[in-house]
């Protein structure tokens, strides 16, 4: 294995993508050289397509995605790993010859509500798969069902908190210390009916103790909230350049999944912002963290009211476990440290890679 592996990172458009790269192979000590490459930039699309479209594009000649895969095909000439983050605009068949002469990955999020668009149609073609979530039901972990879709390789890689979630400012003792005057938060758009329902049933429970921010739909939303008896609440999208301002204000984070995970960037940047979570999803969150230390799990909503009313009563518990959360995080889940312990498994398969072919 050579001394160090070049690494093409092909993602779509992410804020300050690059920079959150440069972090990371500041860290990898010179171990890694990663050459970011925004895939959406280069099609000039605004978002990525569905398998079914690209499918289409692939066997009718798209002008777009040939002068991509030609140009990716030189990017990798001298490189080692190709690594998709997320979204996939790379056919499986070219994926498959592209593997030939290189180690190809694909980091898979938002399952399990969208594997059937995000993940299955590709995943059996890349040398070596990772996914955000640990479960994608209550029996079986995101990358068991990865292996049973056609996985060669499959594991699972925390998404981390990226560099720019948090405060770089922020201490221990202002944790512990710090005054903080929102009692609970949320930050998330509309989901799903369910996953709605649960935090506007929370917000008629704990009032203005209870503040949620996010895109829900303007006027319709709160005239459909009216309507179904939660008042007119109005819930507003948090400009960018408040959510760190909120997240220090803030004692309670509530975090809650569409089905299961736990996967969401919630997951970490609450903690490291010194804020106590409580997210749904025990049974993986108990794989990432030690419950009532480091993060606080529930099962129901009545468990979760039963359980922010206790750690508000009880405020230097709540400290303690968002210290412990903190330390955590930072020690174990910020991006650049996901992406490193990745390349070791990547630097496994690698090897098992070249022994199988020869």
């Amino acid at each position: 294995m050579k001394e160090q592996l070049k690494i093409i990172y092909s993602f779509g458009v992410y804020k300050d993508f690059e920079k959150e790269i440069e972090i990371t192979e500041r860290f990898s000590n010179g171990k890694y050289q990663i050459i970011p490459f925004n895939h959406r930039k280069f099609l000039g699309w605004e978002k990525d397509v569905s398998p079914w479209q690209l499918d289409d594009y692939y066997r009718n000649g798209h002008e777009g995605l040939k002068k991509l895969y030609k140009h990716i095909k030189e990017l990798c000439k001298d490189a080692d790993v190709f690594y998709v983050d997320h979204e996939c605009v790379y056919h499986p068949d070219f994926i498959k010859e592209l593997s030939k002469n290189i180690y190809t990955v694909y980091y898979s999020g938002d399952d399990p509500e969208t594997s059937y668009w995000r993940s299955k149609p590709y995943l059996y073609a890349f040398d070596h798969t990772f996914c955000y979530g640990v479960y994608h039901s209550q029996k079986q972990k995101m990358n068991e069902k990865f292996i049973e879709w056609g996985a060669k390789r499959a594991d699972l890689r925390p998404h981390g908190c990226w560099d720019n979630q948090f405060d770089h400012l922020i201490s221990e003792d202002a944790i512990l210390n710090k005054h903080r005057d929102i009692d609970i938060i949320f930050i998330g758009g509309s989901a799903t009916k369910s996953r709605n329902d649960f935090l506007l049933k929370l917000k008629k429970v704990f009032g203005p103790s209870f503040h949620i921010y996010g895109n829900w739909d303007g006027l319709k939303g709160v005239l459909a909230r009216a309507y179904h008896g939660y008042g007119f609440l109005s819930i507003n999208k948090l400009p960018q350049n408040l959510l760190l301002n909120y997240y220090q204000r803030a004692k309670i984070g509530i975090n809650i999944h569409q089905s299961f995970g736990p996967c969401n960037l919630r997951l970490y940047e609450l903690p490291m912002n010194g804020i106590m979570q409580i997210c749904d999803n025990k049974l993986g969150l108990a794989e990432l963290y030690e419950l009532d230390k480091e993060v606080v799990g529930y099962d129901t909503f009545e468990e979760a009211v039963e359980k922010i009313r206790y750690y508000l009563k009880n405020d230097e518990e709540r400290k303690k476990i968002a210290l412990n959360g903190y330390k955590k995080t930072k020690e174990k889940y910020l991006f650049r440290t996901t992406f490193y312990d990745s390349m070791e498994k990547i630097i496994l398969g690698m090897k098992e890679k070249v022994e199988f072919s020869l």
